[in-house]
């Protein structure tokens, strides 16, 4: 009888965490908004460093005053190389969500990611094609040599099939330079069924342990000057499946961890809150992507677990961000650049830039709302078919058996 009534107030328990729960979050929120704060993150980093490293006398201020920033907790404020770390995070958290709600239909899995990923990438490719043809792709004295590094180069018919491939190894830097990352998010997507499976089969402690080896391999044992261009290299693939098999692991315990967390006293949750954001400005560059990806794990869980944190990315603000986080993070700097470059002449480069930041906003939401949704919710309606398709065969033969 007493295991019976310890069961039953367990089963109490566990419905008054939901709904307490349920009434002042949901994940989707937290998560939303922890991603659009990471877009707008990587649009302040490139909106920074045109302005540092500069032959502008006017900005050698900025080189002095980031110098001494770039140190301190106010760095992950514009941690751009930071945000693509918890971008893979991300990823994994919401790939596993996605592969349990699918139910072993892996084909529509692959379906939605494709129509996810390539459809709004291949279109900022094809308009960062269009604004090198119509204002022009030279190099400048004036530019610093971040944005120098962009330009210069000669497009060929080899570099819009290798972005239309997209698991290659080529260089990005001629188009737009931020779908480095997506090559790699395309490569891990690909695989991630086998991640979600491993995990399933053997728990996440086995497979993040796995990931670290194949991480640590990759490291230590692979030679960057193996590939031709190590930025989307196989190697880097190799290394940054380690933040999948994070996310993913998150997502497996969410429910524990959320559990947990609400019984952290809040100062201890607070102590923890400032070592991630130390850790996430990264100190220590030379060796700090174990301390990013730490911190990028447990932004997530604060993005799932915490009532204070939840609320902020519930503002509406925050949220539009989250929106439209993908194609904010796709076109920012090719309009960066297409701006740079057809106003020079007439306007300053501190004017353009100013120009640039709410062309970017408005540019990102309107593809956001008519190619991003479009194609993403045209991935989940012929993933329906599949699955309707697939019930349907299944109640056949049950019929026909029985």
């Amino acid at each position: 009888m007493s295991t019976i009534r310890n069961d039953e107030v367990k089963a109490a328990n566990d419905n008054t965490f939901d709904r307490d729960f349920s009434r002042w979050a949901g994940h989707e929120h937290g998560l939303d908004g922890l991603r659009g704060i990471a877009a707008l993150s990587v649009v302040i980093w490139h909106f920074i460093n045109f302005f540092l490293d500069t032959r502008f006398p006017e900005f050698a201020w900025c080189d002095h005053l980031f110098s001494v920033l770039e140190r301190t907790p106010l760095a992950a404020i514009w941690g751009g190389p930071q945000a693509v770390m918890l971008f893979f995070v991300l990823s994994g958290y919401a790939l596993f969500r996605m592969m349990d709600s699918l139910k072993e239909l892996y084909l529509a899995y692959y379906i939605r990611r494709f129509f996810r990923l390539w459809v709004p990438y291949f279109f900022s490719v094809l308009v960062g094609f269009l604004f090198i043809f119509l204002f022009g792709n030279e190099k400048s004295n004036s530019f610093n040599p971040f944005y120098n590094l962009l330009l210069g180069y000669t497009i060929t018919a080899r570099d819009l099939l290798d972005h239309a491939i997209m698991i290659t190894n080529f260089s990005t830097w001629k188009i737009n330079a931020l779908v480095w990352s997506l090559v790699h998010e395309m490569r891990l997507s690909l695989v991630f069924t086998a991640v979600y499976l491993a995990i399933r089969r053997w728990g996440s402690a086995v497979v993040l342990l796995m990931g670290i080896c194949v991480a640590f391999y990759a490291i230590y044992y692979i030679h960057p000057k193996f590939f031709a261009i190590d930025h989307t290299s196989i190697r880097q693939s190799m290394i940054f499946q380690l933040n999948f098999v994070v996310g993913a692991s998150i997502a497996l315990h969410v429910r524990r961890i959320k559990e947990v967390y609400c019984r952290i006293p809040a100062l201890i949750r607070k102590i923890l809150a400032l070592a991630a954001i130390i850790l996430y400005s990264n100190p220590f560059p030379e060796n700090g992507k174990p301390g990013i990806l730490l911190a990028s794990g447990w932004f997530v869980v604060m993005a799932v677990s915490s009532k204070s944190t939840i609320r902020f990315f519930e503002y509406s603000i925050v949220q539009f961000l989250g929106k439209i986080s993908y194609s904010l993070y796709l076109f920012h700097l090719i309009i960066f650049l297409a701006c740079i470059k057809a106003s020079r002449g007439f306007l300053t480069p501190f004017q353009s830039m100013v120009v640039a930041v709410p062309l970017v906003l408005i540019i990102s939401t309107l593809v956001n709302r008519y190619l991003e949704l479009p194609a993403n919710a045209l991935g989940k309606r012929i993933s329906r078919l599949i699955f309707s398709k697939r019930t349907t065969e299944q109640e056949s033969s049950a019929g026909s058996q029985g």
